[in-house]
């Protein structure tokens, strides 16, 4: 953060993720400001995974 109050917290800026369906980011719950993205080769490979 460009506070200087907040300086030496533990802070995560806001972050996207390229993961696979099957990664360990994808699967599980993350506190914080995550986004993750995932890429298919078409619509059937998307429903397979959905």
């Amino acid at each position: 953060p460009d506070d200087p109050a907040l300086a030496d917290g533990y802070f995560v800026e806001p972050t996207i993720v390229r993961a696979k369906a099957t990664d360990r980011v994808s699967c599980e719950e993350v506190f914080g400001p995550f986004v993750v993205v995932t890429t298919f080769k078409d619509d059937e490979e998307a429903l397979a995974e959905a």
